[in-house]
C-alpha cells in the first residue's frame, strides 16, 4: 500500500506560492468551500500544505523534512500558517497512511478556522 510520501511526491515547483500539485478539499466552519493543493520542493526537501479560498485568499503551511514527513502510520503535527495577505495562523497536520490522507485543520487568530482533506477519499 503506498505511504503518505508517494501522496507528497509531487512535480517540483518554487516555493513561491499554491500552484498545482495533489489537490484536496474542504470547507471553512461558515461552511465556504475551500480547496487544497500539496507543493513539493524538490530542491529544498520540503512540502507545502496549501489551502485557497474563492476570494483568491491563499495560506500555507510548510514542512521542512525531506521525504519522511510522517514516520509513523498515524501521526500529528503542527505548523505555522501564512497566507498572502500577511495573515498568520496555525494548521494541524495528521496523517493517516492506512487510508492515504492527510488532513490539514487550520485556525487563525480572528477564530476563522477550517480543514482540507488530501489523498483518498
Amino acid at each position: 500500500m503506498p505511504s503518505i510520501r508517494v501522496v507528497s511526491v509531487l512535480v517540483g515547483t518554487a516555493l513561491g506560492g499554491c500552484v498545482a500539485a495533489s489537490g484536496g478539499a474542504g470547507q471553512m466552519i461558515s461552511g465556504e468551500a475551500v480547496v487544497g493543493e500539496i507543493v513539493r520542493g524538490n530542491l529544498t526537501l520540503t512540502t507545502k500544505f496549501c489551502v485557497r479560498r474563492i476570494d483568491g485568499t491563499s495560506c500555507y503551511a510548510l514542512l521542512a523534512d525531506g521525504s519522511n514527513l510522517f514516520p509513523e502510520p498515524r501521526m500529528n503535527r503542527e505548523a505555522p500558517l501564512q497566507c498572502n495577505d500577511g495573515r498568520k495562523g496555525l494548521a494541524i497536520l495528521s496523517a493517516n497512511q492506512f487510508q492515504d490522507q492527510v488532513t490539514m485543520i487550520f485556525r487563525m487568530p480572528n477564530g476563522e478556522r477550517g480543514s482540507v482533506t488530501f489523498g483518498r477519499s
